[in-house]
């Protein structure tokens, strides 16, 4: 039950949630009410995933159930929009309109786009742009990669390669926990 919630109720009744759900801000009253009634589904959910009684506080529910109270919930899922409005790119339709939400706080015929940069407290300009980088799939890579089938190997392929700039990662997983390292050398000098 708890699965069917997070995977289709939540998706399904929270799609477009930064259009018409706004957080309580000190400038604003948001959208309370509203959230209370979609919250009486989370309640529910918690109920049949735990199988308790209807009279059983829901905080405790919430837990058992590893599940977010639901106004939190909200406030997660407009951060996770907003972030990702900030971080669109340049020539997106959406970024100049961001970018002009952000700066300015309308005090009359506020756009969803007002509330919710404003309320997440997100400027646009603030965000790194990362173009993304899309190679033809007939493009080979500019290194090589050696992975040797014994480790008692390595001393001898390492000496093979005289390439200016080498890296060495290693990763291992121990008691369910994992790690990872790399080592960048330039010119046979550790970086």
């Amino acid at each position: 039950m708890r699965r069917f919630y997070i995977t289709i109720a939540i998706p399904h009744m929270l799609y477009a949630t930064d259009l018409f759900l706004t957080t309580q801000t000190d400038r604003t009253k948001g959208t309370k009410g509203f959230i209370n009634r979609l919250g009486q589904v989370k309640c529910q959910a918690a109920l049949h995933a735990t199988g308790a009684l209807r009279t059983a506080p829901m905080d405790s529910l919430d837990a058992h159930a590893d599940l977010l109270p639901f106004p939190l919930l909200v406030e997660k899922l407009l951060h996770r929009v907003a972030t990702r409005i900030a971080t669109l790119p340049k020539t997106h339709p959406l970024a100049t309109h961001a970018n002009k939400a952000a700066r300015k706080y309308v005090k009359r015929h506020r756009a969803p786009l007002h509330e919710l940069l404003h309320s997440n407290k997100i400027d646009p300009n603030e965000y790194e742009v990362i173009r993304p980088i899309r190679p033809s799939p007939k493009q080979s890579p500019r290194y090589s990669i050696q992975i040797p089938a014994d480790r008692n190997l390595v001393p001898e392929k390492l000496m093979k390669f005289n390439q200016e700039t080498k890296v060495y990662s290693n990763g291992s997983c121990i008691d369910g926990k994992v790690g990872a390292a790399a080592v960048m050398f330039k010119k046979g000098e550790e970086q």
